[in-house]
């Protein structure tokens, strides 16, 4: 079996969200081991939305798509749309 294309598409939402969560799990792992306490936590708190806006923003914008991805018009402008 010969792989193609061995990338597929990538669900902007469940790679933000996961990425919030694996985030938030580590803020409460550090926090958990006294790693980080008092004003530090406050500015680790916003870190994992940062990290996942981010890596949303990223795969918004950098190119990457399979050329399936383009949207063809299947419109006949001669004779006036009508087929």
């Amino acid at each position: 079996m010969l792989l193609q294309n061995a990338r597929h598409p990538v669900n902007i939402g469940h790679l933000v969200m996961g990425i919030a969560f694996l985030g938030f799990v580590v803020v409460w792992a550090t926090i958990q081991a006294d790693l980080v306490g008092g004003d530090d936590i406050r500015w680790l708190i916003p870190v994992p939305w940062i990290l996942a806006g981010l890596a949303g923003l990223l795969a918004t914008t950098l190119p990457g798509g399979t050329p399936d991805d383009t949207v063809t018009n299947d419109r006949d402008d001669t004779n006036g749309g009508v087929r």
